[in-house]
């Protein structure tokens, strides 16, 4: 059966300066004309949530197609790739399936290790995950890449739910409790360009940490575990119910279970350093020497898994083969690891604030990623999730440190504590300063210290405030606690005991990256200038070699003249000889001729 084909519009929203009001237009991408649809409540990434209103806003000009294909503006095809669409869209002609899965392909993983940690993970979710998600019936939509049958959008409730919810996920889901189906279609690679700095993959985290709660605070997911035909169990089918089971774990596992999981391991780090300390303290070291290593052993492992090495190193294999695949993953395993510990508290920690707080939706707000950061959105940004775990590991290893348990200390608590702390700033584009002239460098350094004081000023300022909305009776409702001059002066002197004992900490989470960059500088302006000189010295002898002096250039003229004299004698010679082999020749044909 044929599809038909639709035509892309490109909707947008712009201002009318005229009247003050917000209108929406769609620009027909086949005739090139526009057409004004009518007023808007204002830009949906003001009035609401840019990504889920947009998408929502752009399916009923999708409504001349039977199929839609979710594409996200950071995605790429080619034209072999197109080859293969008429096979995957011929999945439709099962009236049942109203989605059909596209796998995600590499695009930018060779830009930095950043980029790639990014593309292996999110190639690995959509390849060998979702693949076995698949088979038990548990992938759903996962907001790009997927082809969607129209009906199956315009008439429900859309690409995206309300704004509480996350707004790619609940469509999959939609589509299975009304008796759908989803198929996966592997031999297709759409490619997806991922995050290349730590504060976009931080954002990315954050995003989808959040999501977790709001599928498991919503309906779609209760409905999900206990339907007859999916996820509960029945009566009427004890057999099909045991299938249930296991789908059903697979389904918590996949969504929340991954989620909660994190937190659960990393609330256990913090239990595994009190109880080190503690058995320290108390005088135990015997009972805790002989495990030192076994803990660290383990506490390694855990977290190397935490980046998902297997599934990753079986993804490697299939996309390259075992030799060129082991290799390539090696090769990266350690800055992998790295980047897999950093994440840690973003995934438990935003999992732990929607979960307890409220459920809403996170863009992310990525950016592009090329430029530097600086240190007050790091601080804006990982203030309530790496940098207390961090102080909070890096002292509690101080004190195992004392007791001179020196593996233990390294493995368990300075590793991960210095990549929460330091990771951040570190991994900013231009910390290190590997591209950047030396003036440069120093202004980011420069402005980041601006930054940082910016920083210590405003944690300062919350102290004052706090003493002066305690101290002031006709102010209470700004309090979260005991009202009066002696909270007031007691909660003041905390928080800027605090505020100091934090922004001295800050000072090294600020100057021990910069430090690494001022010795990658001093190499750079050591090593360059050297090899500059090496180089322009072998130019120079090679240049010395081929010029020559205004004598020896007249004496190679008249040589080279003389070569050329010698050589036209040659060819002169040659040349009459040819002239009077060819006389001869003519003058005996004659002969011959004459005599006949």
């Amino acid at each position: 059966r044929a599809l038909r084909c639709g035509v892309f519009h490109f909707v947008y929203q712009f201002l009318d300066e005229r009247d003050g009001r917000w209108y929406a237009k769609a620009v027909n991408t086949r005739q090139k004309e526009g057409s004004a649809i009518g007023t808007i409540p204002g830009v949906f990434s003001s009035v609401g949530f840019g990504k889920p209103w947009n998408q929502n806003f752009m399916l009923p000009f999708c409504s001349t197609s039977d199929v839609i294909q979710t594409l996200d503006c950071n995605q790429d095809m080619n034209s072999g790739v197109a080859f293969f669409i008429p096979h995957a869209l011929s999945k439709f002609e099962d009236p049942d399936v109203q989605l059909v899965a596209v796998p995600d392909g590499f695009m930018n993983h060779d830009w930095n290790f950043i980029a790639y940690a990014s593309s292996l993970s999110n190639r690995t979710a959509s390849c060998v995950q979702q693949r076995m998600m698949a088979l038990q019936g548990v992938r759903f939509h996962y907001g790009h890449s997927d082809f969607v049958r129209t009906s199956a959008a315009v008439g429900s409730t859309g690409l995206s739910k309300m704004n509480i919810l996350s707004e790619d996920v609940t469509l999959g889901m939609d589509i299975v409790l009304k008796g759908g189906r989803i198929a996966f279609c592997d031999f297709i690679n759409i490619g997806k360009a991922k995050d290349t700095d730590i504060l976009a993959m931080t954002k990315f985290e954050r995003k989808v940490a959040s999501g977790a709660p709001q599928v498991a605070s919503s309906y779609l997911w209760w409905q999900l575990c206990t339907s007859a035909h999916y996820g509960g169990f029945s009566f009427r089918a004890p057999i099909r119910s045991l299938g249930n089971m296991l789908r059903t774990l697979t389904l918590f596992y996949t969504f929340v279970g991954w989620y909660l999981n994190h937190a659960y391991l990393t609330m256990s780090i913090f239990v595994l350093a009190l109880t080190i300390v503690a058995l320290l303290i108390i005088d135990a070291v015997d009972v805790v020497s002989p495990y030192s290593f076994d803990l660290a052993r383990v506490y390694l492992y855990w977290h190397m898994g935490m980046l998902l090495f297997v599934p990753g190193m079986i993804q490697m294999i299939t996309d390259y083969g075992v030799v060129r695949g082991l290799g390539q993953w090696f090769y990266r395993a350690i800055p992998q690891a790295c980047i897999g510990v950093f994440h840690v508290p973003n995934t438990a920690m935003y999992w732990h604030r929607s979960t307890t707080m409220a459920p809403i939706y996170r863009f992310s707000g990525r950016g592009d990623g090329l430029s530097h950061v600086g240190f007050r959105i790091m601080w804006n940004t990982m203030c309530w999730s790496h940098f207390p775990l961090g102080l909070f590991l890096l002292y509690s290893g101080l004190i195992v440190l004392a007791f001179q348990q020196y593996f233990l200390f390294i493995i368990v608590f300075l590793i991960p504590s210095g990549i929460w702390l330091y990771g951040g700033v570190l991994l900013d584009q231009g910390t290190l300063g590997f591209d950047l002239r030396p003036s440069y460098w120093f202004g980011l350094f420069a402005r980041d210290l601006f930054e940082y004081l910016g920083v210590c000023r405003h944690m300062f300022a919350r102290g004052w405030r706090e003493i002066t909305d305690r101290t002031n009776k006709n102010h209470p409702k700004h309090c979260l606690g005991p009202v009066g001059v002696a909270w007031g002066v007691a909660v003041a002197i905390g928080t800027w005991i605090w505020s100091v004992f934090l922004c001295f900490n800050l000072l090294f989470v600020l100057l021990v990256p910069y430090a690494m960059g001022f010795v990658v500088i001093c190499v750079k302006s050591i090593v360059l200038p050297i090899k500059r000189r090496i180089s322009r010295s072998r130019e120079e002898r090679r240049g010395a070699e081929i010029e020559l002096s205004p004598v020896s250039r007249a004496e190679t003229k008249k040589e080279t003249t003389e070569i050329t004299r010698r050589r036209a004698q040659r060819f002169t010679v040659k040349l009459d000889g040819l002239l009077e082999q060819i006389n001869e020749a003519e003058h005996e044909s004659r002969q011959r001729a004459l005599e006949a």
